[in-house]
């Protein structure tokens, strides 16, 4: 019983972890968005196409599970 407890603990607390991440990505994607509109240095378009390939290699690694 104590082992199913513990697997449905982990289990909760990763997806919680996973949420953070797409919210913190999702905003990290706005903001390069906004810095590219802005023609920034801060950012290049290869950086912002990392970004949008760690959104969907995330999406993709939960959709496994």
């Amino acid at each position: 019983m104590a082992r199913a407890y513990w697997g449905y603990q982990t289990s909760r607390n990763a997806e919680a972890a996973v949420q953070k991440v797409r919210t913190r990505l999702k905003d990290a994607q706005e903001t390069a968005r906004k810095l590219l509109a802005q023609k920034s240095e801060q950012i290049s378009r290869a950086d912002a196409m990392k970004l949008d390939y760690l959104a969907e290699e995330i999406e993709a690694q939960h959709a496994r599970r």
